[in-house]
């Protein structure tokens, strides 16, 4: 899920995360699992504000613009079966 910068701020992200998550939950989904660059700290704010555990951290795994990126992956469990 990304965002225009000037979108920033404005609680898209938690809207369009409960829609994904009201979305998953009927299609049965058991867990939903979201991967974000460890420097974004307001999409780890985000998944963590609404109820979705670190579960995994990986050290320079991507690469972007030269550089190397860790990224930690959160994940949360709906229910379903």
């Amino acid at each position: 899920m990304y965002l225009k910068p000037a979108c920033v701020g404005k609680r898209i992200g938690q809207h369009a995360l409960r829609f994904i998550e009201k979305r998953a939950a009927e299609l049965d989904f058991h867990v939903l699992v979201a991967t974000v660059c460890a420097e974004n700290e307001r999409s780890r704010q985000l998944f963590s504000k609404n109820g979705y555990e670190q579960c995994a951290y990986f050290k320079e795994i991507g690469c972007k613009f030269g550089r190397r990126l860790d990224i930690a992956s959160y994940q949360k469990i709906l229910g379903g079966t």
